[in-house]
């Protein structure tokens, strides 16, 4: 048992502090523990609406026009927030600052629309989400010309009872009553017109200018229409906020008819929901309380009560303001589309806008909490006594955020395996990584996996990528005709059993403990090996991967063998450097048994060396793999490991541990302070650095990471490694500091 209750935050990822006792005697309740359930950060939908789907698109007309009704964006925002969020049964929420940026009229039978969803953080207070929609342009590109904005809240709250008398003392104040027919006759026609699919009120009381008071009967409705298969709560609320414009002065609403002017809906500051809407029946109350001449502009409450008096929902702030038909764009009114018995049975299968779960989704966001202990591959997997997040850590935390929205996508290719930033892990510490996923197809998926800075007084608060790659679930056809043979282990120099293995190759600077044996025997000859895995029922409990395809993880496990690879001489020569080595990429993984590897008895790897005849701080192997019957089940093309000094995973050690930095000097000028911090790493004079000088052709790793450091004590700004890769000049890197500082540097 360990206990930990140090306060740390270390460089790279966001830890929270910790103290708690971890057993790590049962691997698999500790999975469950931490990195069960990951959560959805942020996400992007395209989402096609046709107009024909739902009636009141069409009904719902402004000066002649059809105008998309804001009841689609509460509709999208409500449901795309249960899905994402996992809350289906949702009765108890919020909207709040609700707008809608401009009207958008119709002018062809689809309109395309990208939408955002992102959690927000606010610190003591229920769970928050954002979800703005934007219309795609003429050129088809969504340039962020936003059309809604809203906000969803999850709340607690319990219901709020009020005097039975409430709803019978705002009825008391009118001094008109309306049926419905004359209810939408007089508001809701004419320029601005809704017809019979928005109709729920069945009474209307008024004061004019002051107060008005609606009927319905909820349930009643969302039996009779099905809530045009749109989530019926958001589409209550939307039609009951209509009755606010009846509360507006009814001469008012007449003579800016005569100059062309009507009045919408803008949105509003804040609904809570605090019980469903659908009642038997329920009572609305619309209240003005301000009016701002300068634009015409209403603004008021709105109360749902039931006949009890008990208070459903409560919008505060609602906005009405003028518009005038010269500052609405005009579009002809597209031919309507017959509604076959297909369509209509297509929308039986999910939603008439996002169709089946999770099927618009384009891009999303998955934040995941790990802990060294989270699996033992990592505690396993150390250099220099540091533990590192092995690449298999990264791909499973991907495939995780995949099947969050896709349950049984089961990968066959990876391609582009890119680790650009190695992660190391303290015991007792628990980190946030998040996964990025990009769906370019129903099969392909790319991701990265990013970790956050959060130190003390640094100015770049970022997500830096650690790792990247490019999913594919699709059957792999192989257009080799590559066959093995046991026969061929006779012109093997060397063989070894497990033990013997590890020790002898991984058991110095590098260490693979226990959760990586699983090559029975290796052979092994100059620039090639052969390793045979016969017993696969325990190793998802041995490692901790749970979540992967039994295929794909026999296969990575098999990576080991790529230090067999090299000559003795050049792993002497790594070692007396007081250098390692770790994975740095892989060009493809492919399974072609889409079956999984678990139904063979044996798996047999064959790893031969790429860059035999330039080995330098890098070398790559490429891996085929054979059933027991000599058949080609999977490889592995272009794993590199790149050679990595102590003292290189010192300085990123140094960097983790440091909690605080000193706050910036901003008087520092950035130029000349790189100018002479890369003069002194260089040993050469600040007069020889020009600025457009290349740095990649002066600089070695261990140089790179000691200007880092130098940036990060002295400007607070921590650089992601992969980003010196890109940066070719001083003026380059220059830019790119300030442009992180927020203007605070120079």
């Amino acid at each position: 048992m360990i206990t930990q209750n140090l306060k740390k935050q270390h460089c790279w990822y966001k830890s929270s502090s910790i103290s708690e006792k971890v057993d790590t005697s049962n691997v698999v309740k500790k999975i469950n523990k931490i990195n069960v359930a990951p959560s959805i950060n942020k996400a992007t939908y395209l989402v096609s609406v046709d107009i024909d789907s739902v009636p009141t698109i069409r009904e719902h007309r402004i000066f002649d026009s059809i105008v998309l009704t804001g009841s689609i964006a509460l509709d999208i925002a409500l449901t795309v927030t249960k899905e994402l969020v996992g809350r289906e049964n949702l009765k108890t929420f919020s909207f709040s600052n609700v707008v809608f940026l401009k009207p958008i009229v119709v002018s062809s039978n689809l309109i395309n629309f990208k939408v955002t969803f992102e959690e927000l953080d606010f610190v003591n207070q229920d769970k928050s989400y954002r979800i703005q929609m934007f219309e795609q342009n003429e050129e088809g590109y969504f340039d962020d010309v936003m059309y809604s904005s809203i906000d969803i809240q999850f709340l607690k709250t319990d219901p709020v009872e009020i005097d039975e008398s409430f709803v019978g003392n705002a009825i008391d104040s009118t001094n008109e009553e309306l049926v419905a027919s004359d209810f939408y006759s007089e508001f809701w026609s004419g320029k601005f017109s809704i017809g019979k699919p928005f109709h729920i009120f069945d009474k209307v009381w008024r004061n004019d200018g002051v107060i008005a008071v609606g009927l319905c009967r909820p349930k009643d409705f969302i039996t009779r229409t099905n809530a045009y298969g749109l989530d019926p709560e958001s589409l209550i609320a939307y039609l009951i906020g209509l009755l606010f414009k009846s509360a507006l002065p009814r001469d008012q609403i007449h003579d800016l008819s005569l100059e062309n002017k009507i009045f919408i809906g803008a949105g509003y500051d804040f609904g809570m929901f605090l019980d469903s809407l659908l009642q038997e029946e329920l009572y609305a109350v619309a209240e003005i309380k301000k009016f701002e001449e300068s634009n015409l502009q209403y603004n008021g409450d709105l109360t749902m009560v039931s006949p009890s008096g008990r208070i459903v929902c409560k919008m505060t702030n609602i906005a009405f303001h003028a518009i005038s038909k010269t500052e609405m764009p005009q579009g002809a009114i597209p031919k309507e589309k017959d509604v076959t018995k297909e369509y209509s049975a297509s929308r039986l299968n999910g939603h008439p806008f996002l169709g089946e779960k999770y099927s618009k989704i384009k891009d999303l966001v998955v934040a995941t909490e790990i802990e060294r202990d989270t699996y033992p591959l990592i505690g396993d997997h150390l250099t220099f006594n540091y533990a590192l997040l092995p690449a298999i850590g990264y791909i499973n935390l991907a495939s995780q955020a995949i099947r969050k929205v896709n349950p049984k996508y089961k990968f066959t290719k990876l391609e582009n395996l890119e680790i650009t930033q190695p992660l190391m892990l303290h015991k007792g510490d628990r980190y946030e990584l998040r996964s990025s996923i990009s769906k370019s197809s129903p099969n392909d998926y790319s991701y990265g996996i990013y970790a956050y800075s959060c130190k003390k007084n640094i100015l770049n608060k970022e997500w830096s990528l650690s790792c990247k790659g490019d999913f594919t679930d699709a059957k792999q056809i192989s257009d080799e005709k590559s066959v093995f043979s046991k026969d061929s282990l006779s012109t093997f120099e060397k063989q070894y059993d497990t033990k013997e293995f590890f020790k002898l190759f991984w058991g110095d600077n590098f260490f693979l403990g226990d959760s990586y044996h699983f090559v029975q025997t290796v052979w092994r000859k100059p620039y090639e090996v052969v390793g045979v895995i016969k017993h696969f029922e325990k190793y998802k409990e041995k490692t901790g991967i749970t979540d992967l395809s039994g295929g794909f993880l026999q296969v990575y496990m098999s990576l080991p063998l790529a230090m067999a690879v090299v000559p003795d001489d050049y792993l002497d020569k790594v070692q007396r450097a007081e250098a390692t080595c770790i994975a740095k990429s892989a060009e493809r993984f492919i399974i072609y048994d889409d079956n999984g590897l678990d139904q063979y008895n044996e798996l047999w790897a064959h790893g031969v060396l790429v860059n035999k005849d330039k080995l330098d701080d890098n070398w790559v192997t490429d891996f085929k793999f054979y059933n027991e019957r000599g058949d080609l089940v999977a490889k592995i093309d272009g794993a590199k490991f790149h050679i990595m000094k102590k003292e290189a995973l010192e300085i990123l050690k140094e960097s983790m541990d440091q909690t605080e930095i000193k706050t910036p000097d901003k008087k520092i000028e950035v130029l000349p302070f790189l100018k002479k911090e890369i003069g002194e790493i260089l040993g050469i004079s600040v007069e020889q650095l020009t600025d457009d000088i290349n740095l990649g052709g002066l600089m070695d790793s261990i140089m790179t990471l000691k200007l880092r450091s130098k940036i990060e004590k002295n400007l607070a700004i921590l650089l992601p490694l992969n980003n010196f890769a890109n940066i070719k000049s001083i003026n380059e890197l220059a830019y790119e500091i300030t442009t992180r500082s927020n203007g605070l540097l120079e």
